[in-house]
C-alpha cells in the first residue's frame, strides 16, 4: 500500500486482500478483549483502515455488543476504545427520555 498523502493511500488488489485479512483478525481480537482503551502500531498501514471498516459495521457491532471510539484528536489515530454498546445506548436513551420535549 503506497501512501499518497498523510490521509490517503493508493491500494492494489493484494492490499485489499491483506486489508480483508486484517479486518477478520481484528474482529476476532475485539470479541476476545475486554472493554477499555487500546493503542495499535502506527507502522502497520492496514490497522487504521481496518478499524475504520469495523467502525462502519454497525450490525456486527450490535450483534457482539462492541462499540468503537477512535481517537481523532492529536497527532495520530493510534488510540481506540472498545466499549459496551448496549450500556452506552441505554444511557443515551435514558438521557433523551428525561428531556421535557
Amino acid at each position: 500500500m503506497e501512501r499518497k498523502s498523510p490521509q490517503s493511500f493508493i491500494m492494489k488488489k493484494d492490499d485489499l486482500i491483506r486489508l480483508g485479512v486484517t479486518v477478520e483478525k481484528l474482529c476476532k481480537v475485539l470479541i476476545e478483549n475486554e472493554y477499555g482503551k487500546y493503542r495499535f502500531d502506527e507502522d502497520d498501514p492496514f490497522m487504521l483502515p481496518a478499524i475504520l471498516v469495523i467502525d462502519g459495521m454497525q450490525d456486527w457491532q450490535k450483534k457482539h455488543n462492541i462499540g468503537l471510539r477512535i481517537n481523532v484528536i492529536g497527532d495520530g489515530y493510534d488510540t481506540f476504545e472498545i466499549y459496551n454498546l448496549k450500556e452506552y445506548q441505554d444511557k443515551i436513551d435514558k438521557a433523551i427520555m428525561s428531556l421535557n420535549l
